[in-house]
């Protein structure tokens, strides 16, 4: 495959820990030409420790300057979609840190402008590139798997400065999951355990367009951590796989012909431990989710996450928000922490 040139438009926290370090390990794949920062020394900083020739304060002067294929942007949810917007117009594939947008609106403008100019656009949703959901997935897909009927998740979290940020700034990365593995939605039914404004236990009732069933606990309280993620997706052929905490990968196939003597296990893990936090995260999704963002801007065939599949999340969350009378409530969340 031939090096595509990229820009990157923003160098924050978020940017600078999990995304910049992934180009370590693309350099094959990807040409790092500029930084883009409306702060010029972050940018400088970005640009010399991770490898790009040029930096920018202005992202139109540096897609116009440096005949870019793609920029990846990383700002904030509600800065995103203004810029995407004009990116695109510019003639320029995105990749775009999640979530797109935090109105199910103005994601689908950018998936129609996204169809107009015909260009390439995929969210940052890095879960979906990890070893283990691919692992998963492969499984999931098997002939022997037989149809999905049933999924079930828990993804805890810690409180956000509102409900709508743990929604859409967290628990988004789960909702992505369930529809990859399960499909178009039909059916949402979410009950909750309100503690304060911006603490509740939640508990969601999926059924998806094929009759599948998914069950999502989710809220603030449990805390990130070893046990804050598990996803289960289980098959109509006795099959089923979960994967824990996005790391370790647990297949089981009960036999539906001889269940006593037939029951399989296997058991897949990371066989890596980097040495730095850095590689962790950029290893764990992150440089492959810019991989195939990278192919789709070769190969002119929309990878996924697209524009369409977080509209699509979105309208799952924002009925959610509705049923449970969550406030529409966006606050700028620092990636500090």
């Amino acid at each position: 495959m031939k090096k595509v040139r990229i820009g990157m438009i923003g160098a924050g926290v978020h940017a600078t820990n999990m995304l910049y370090p992934c180009f370590e390990h693309l350099q094959e794949q990807i040409e790092t030409v500029a930084v883009c920062d409306l702060q010029e020394e972050r940018a400088k900083a970005n640009a010399k420790h991770f490898g790009f020739d040029k930096v920018y304060t202005d992202y139109a002067q540096m897609i116009e300057k440096e005949k870019l294929a793609g920029v990846i942007i990383c700002l904030n949810a509600k800065s995103h979609p203004p810029v995407v917007l004009d990116c695109l117009e510019r003639g320029v594939d995105v990749l775009v840190e999640k979530p797109i947008s935090i109105t199910v609106e103005e994601a689908r403008k950018i998936e129609e402008a996204a169809q107009k100019y015909n260009r390439v656009v995929m969210v940052e949703h890095q879960k979906r590139c990890s070893k283990a959901y691919l692992k998963a997935m492969d499984f999931v897909k098997s002939d022997d798997f037989g149809d999905v009927v049933m999924i079930e998740t828990k993804m805890h979290g810690r409180p956000y400065e509102t409900l709508f940020n743990l929604f859409v700034e967290w628990h988004i990365h789960n909702i992505d999951l369930v529809l990859a593995f399960g499909g178009d939605v039909k059916t949402v039914k979410a009950l909750q355990k309100s503690l304060a404004p911006n603490r509740a236990a939640m508990a969601i009732l999926l059924q998806f367009e094929s009759g599948a069933v998914a069950t999502l606990n989710w809220g603030t309280e449990g805390g990130f951590g070893r046990f804050s993620e598990r996803f289960e997706v289980v098959g109509s052929n006795w099959r089923g796989v979960i994967v824990e905490n996005a790391r370790d990968v647990t297949f089981y196939d009960h036999n539906r012909t001889d269940y006593y003597s037939h029951n399989t296990v296997k058991v897949w893990k990371h066989d890596w431990w980097p040495m730095h936090e850095n590689f962790t995260h950029a290893l764990d999704g992150y440089v492959g989710i810019i991989q195939r963002f990278a192919e789709s801007i070769v190969s002119r065939e929309q990878g996924a996450p697209s524009a369409t599949d977080e509209r699509k999340a979105l309208e799952v969350i924002h009925e959610i928000l509705k049923q449970l009378n969550i406030p529409v409530d966006w606050r700028y969340v620092s990636s500090a922490f």
